[in-house]
C-alpha cells in the first residue's frame, strides 16, 4: 500500500511487511526525522494553541494522563518505597509532570529533549537508576528500531517492573474503513505500523509475557477527526463522532479497536 503524509509534507511512501516483526514497515525511512515533526499543530510536541480542537486535545490530554498513572501504578506491587518510572518519548512532557507524588519519573526523548531528562534510552543506562515502570505511549512506532529500542527497556526494568505500550492497530476498523486516509499511519513520523500480532511476536523474541492486551481508548475518536480532514470532508468533527459512535455500537471498534495496549513483563 502506499500512503500520503497527509498532515505536512504531502509525500507519499509505501508499506513493506517485514516477517519477524509481523508488521509494516515505512519505506523509504527518512535519515532525518525532525523536519517531519516541525508544525505547529503536533500537539503531542506543542500543544499550547487556542483553537477549539486545541483546547479539547489539551483538555483529554490531562484526563488521560491521570488515568495513565492510576493504570500502571496499580500494576505493580510496590507500596513501601517510591516508585522509579521512565517515559519514552515523553514529547511535551506532561505525562511525566503528572506523575504522582510517589512517583520518581524521567522521560526520554531524542526529538524533544529540552522536555526530557535523557535524549536516549543509552543515555539512560548509563545511570545505576533501574525502573518499576516503563510507559512508551505511542511512542514505539517512531523509532528505527523497534525491537532494540524494546530490549533496552527491559535491560532497564526492575524485577516484578512494568512495560506499558500502546501502539495504533493497523489492522483497526477505523484503518479499514478510511483506507490511506487513515491518519493512524501517520507516514513518515510513524516507521512501523503493529498490529496484536506484532507486539506478541516481539514479546516472545525478547522473552517478555504478555500481562494484558486491551484497548486504548480516547484515540479512536481523534483519528477519526483526522482522517476525515485528510479526506477534505464538511464539519470533520460532527462526522467523526458520528463515525466513532457508529462502530461502537456495532462492537466494530471492539473487535479491533484504534489503538492498542499492552502490559509486559519479564518472563520467568
Amino acid at each position: 500500500m502506499e500512503v500520503t503524509d497527509h498532515f505536512l509534507s504531502k509525500e507519499r511512501f509505501e508499506l513493506v511487511y517485514d516477517q519477524e516483526l509481523k508488521a509494516y514497515k515505512t519505506t523509504p525511512a527518512p535519515v532525518n526525522l525532525t523536519a517531519y515533526y516541525n508544525a505547529s499543530n503536533y500537539y503531542s510536541h506543542n500543544n499550547k494553541g487556542l483553537s477549539l480542537i486545541e483546547r479539547l486535545y489539551g483538555v483529554a490530554k490531562r484526563f488521560r494522563n491521570r488515568q495513565k498513572w492510576k493504570l500502571v501504578t496499580r500494576a505493580i506491587n510496590v507500596s513501601d518505597r517510591p516508585i522509579n518510572a521512565l517515559d519514552f518519548g515523553s514529547g511535551d512532557g506532561s505525562f511525566v509532570a503528572a506523575a504522582p507524588a510517589r512517583v520518581d519519573a524521567f522521560g526520554v526523548d531524542p526529538l524533544s529533549p529540552k522536555n526530557a531528562t535523557f535524549k536516549t534510552l543509552e543515555a539512560a543506562k548509563t545511570q545505576t537508576r533501574r525502573y518499576d515502570i516503563i510507559t512508551a505511549w505511542h511512542s514505539l512506532e517512531h523509532t528505527h528500531n523497534p525491537k532494540e529500542i524494546l530490549s533496552a527497556m527491559v535491560e532497564l526494568l526492575k524485577e516484578g517492573g512494568r512495560i506499558h505500550i500502546a501502539v495504533p492497530n493497523y489492522k483497526s476498523w477505523d484503518a479499514q474503513h478510511y483506507g490511506h486516509f487513515w491518519a493512524g499511519y501517520d507516514v513518515p513520523r510513524h516507521l512501523w505500523h503493529f498490529s496484536k500480532e506484532s507486539l506478541e511476536s516481539l514479546a516472545v523474541q525478547l522473552d517478555l509475557e504478555v500481562v494484558k492486551i486491551r484497548p486504548h481508548w480516547f484515540d479512536a475518536f481523534y483519528v477519526s477527526y483526522l482522517s476525515e480532514t485528510y479526506k477534505g470532508r464538511p464539519n470533520p468533527l460532527l462526522k467523526s463522532a458520528y463515525v466513532t459512535a457508529k462502530a461502537l455500537f456495532t462492537l466494530k471498534a471492539l473487535k479491533q479497536p484504534s489503538a492498542l495496549y499492552f502490559q509486559l513483563k519479564k518472563a520467568k
